[in-house]
């Protein structure tokens, strides 16, 4: 039949006849005749379907007393959706994964703790370890989860940078981390004299200044107060345990000491962790805290290892000469016709480190420029050496003829450069995860100086390619670096 596949459906003649007519429209009979084959039956059946649905939604509506639709100044209709039910969002050009999410939990429903308190007012005695200022109500575990996105990486121009930045991180989350009768003024004449606000910024002000240029007796602080807060806790000690006697941090000491030897990996075997302790807790009493009795003999002796307890068997890494290989393995990757990251990076490396014989954390903070006199044939530049406190910048000089040949690319390098802050560029992969670092995955430069940690596996993937091709097993067996990136300031590259 010419009316499609729904025209040889069989239909009873009594449901067709007390069909009701449609509004709008002219009765099923009508439209039997008017139609040609059995067109009219589908029409006939859309409609009886999204008559059913309005009735359906006007049902739902009015048990939930919902909006209702008076169009046509008629009887109220329902509205298209029922009560609560968002309409679909019209299709955009957005692609698919990018627009945001609304915070989900499992089952659909987001739900809330029942806990009301934070996880350190639970664990700490006497608001021992409560953020200054923080109140009554749900803490961030109480919150609903929500799948938050991972920021870019700041871009920092000179190296300073980057180490004040981590400073200021290290002193802010120490700072949190203090008992609220430390950071706010207490008594009568200190609530008085100063406010709350003001005493936390002075504070911050004593705690950056003894921090360190990384925040490295910051980290060690806030190590040693978490553990003094617990041994507090396990101990069920009155008034959060202060102030300290010597023979309770004399035993958080020799605690952590023994766990670290037990669990050690790293080549040291566990034996530093008892200075490092004991270092954290002076950092404390420095900026404050009643820890008065950590230069008792009784903690200086806590913080060495016995004899017995060994690195076992562990080869001791150290600082050293890079060999004449990766010194000529660079220059080979600078001397590439074409533009690439690591042709840069290579360049980078040995005008600002290597052919100036200077640690590379020297060589982060390092500058290059064209010599006034000799622009092709003298590496100039100016650094500042972190093993000197104080001390006023040290020019550089090198000549720019070494194991190679003549670079000859020098002065187009340094105009590269164009005039930054810093002598190694930091750069873009185009991977992730393993390719972070890797200049054989680098697409373009960035603005900011390289971290201490892609450097080193900078350095280590510039070795890896042709011709040298060093492994890392070849590169471990070098003994010049542990993994830490405060071993990076240890690199010597003198030949």
């Amino acid at each position: 039949m010419p009316g499609g596949g729904l025209a040889r459906v069989a239909v009873p003649r009594a449901r067709m006849s007390v069909a009701r007519p449609i509004r709008g429209g002219p009765a099923p009979a009508a439209t039997a005749k008017a139609s040609s084959g059995g067109a009219w039956l589908k029409n006939l059946w859309q409609k009886r379907i999204k008559r059913n649905m309005s009735r359906a939604l006007a049902a739902v509506n009015s048990r939930a007393g919902g909006p209702q639709d008076t169009r046509d100044g008629g009887a109220p209709r329902a509205s298209p959706l029922p009560v609560g039910v968002v309409p679909p969002a019209p299709r955009t050009g957005v692609k698919r994964g990018t627009h945001p999410k609304l915070p989900q939990a499992r089952r659909g429903r987001l739900t809330l703790k029942a806990a009301s308190h934070t996880k350190a007012a639970e664990t700490l005695p006497d608001g021992m370890g409560v953020p200054a200022g923080a109140g009554p109500g749900p803490g961030p575990r109480d919150q609903p989860r929500r799948r938050v996105k991972r920021s870019r990486a700041t871009e920092f121009e000179t190296h300073a940078e980057r180490k004040r930045a981590k400073a200021i991180s290290a002193v802010e989350g120490l700072l949190d981390s203090l008992p609220a009768f430390f950071v706010s003024p207490q008594g009568a004449e200190r609530s008085t004299q100063v406010t709350s606000h003001e005493r936390r910024r002075l504070l911050r002000k004593l705690m950056l200044d003894k921090a360190g240029p990384k925040g490295e007796a910051a980290k060690k602080g806030a190590r040693a107060w978490r553990l003094f807060a617990s041994e507090v806790v396990r101990r069920n000690l009155p008034k959060a345990g202060l102030p300290a006697s010597a023979e309770l941090i004399a035993q958080v000491v020799s605690a952590e000491l023994e766990r670290s030897c037990r669990e050690a990996k790293g080549t040291r075997g566990g034996r530093t962790t008892g200075r490092t302790i004991r270092q954290g807790f002076e950092y404390l009493a420095e900026i404050g805290l009643p820890f008065k009795s950590v230069t008792d003999p009784l903690v200086r002796a806590a913080e060495k290892p016995p004899p017995d307890m060994t690195p076992g068997g562990r080869v001791l890494k150290h600082a050293g000469s890079l060999p004449l290989k990766v010194q000529l393995q660079l220059e080979y990757l600078a001397g590439a016709a074409e533009w690439s990251v690591t042709r840069v990076l290579a360049r980078s490396f040995l005008t600002a480190c290597f052919v100036h014989h200077i640690r590379l954390n020297d060589a982060l903070g390092a500058i290059l420029f064209l010599d006034e006199k000799s622009p092709d044939d003298v590496i100039r530049g100016r650094t500042t050496l972190k093993s000197v406190q104080g001390a006023p910048p040290v020019e550089l000089y090198a000549p720019a003829d070494q194991w190679s040949g003549k670079y000859h690319w020098l002065r187009e390098h340094v105009t590269e450069l164009g005039g930054r802050k810093h002598a190694i560029p930091s750069f873009a992969v185009s991977g992730k995860g393993r390719c972070a670092g890797k200049p054989s995955c680098g697409t373009h430069l960035l603005r900011g100086v390289i971290s201490e940690e892609h450097a080193r596996t900078a350095l280590r993937d510039m070795c890896a390619q042709a011709p040298l091709r060093m492994s890392d097993e070849e590169f471990a067996e070098l003994h010049i670096t542990t993994g830490k990136s405060e071993v990076v300031s240890t690199i010597l590259v003198v030949d």
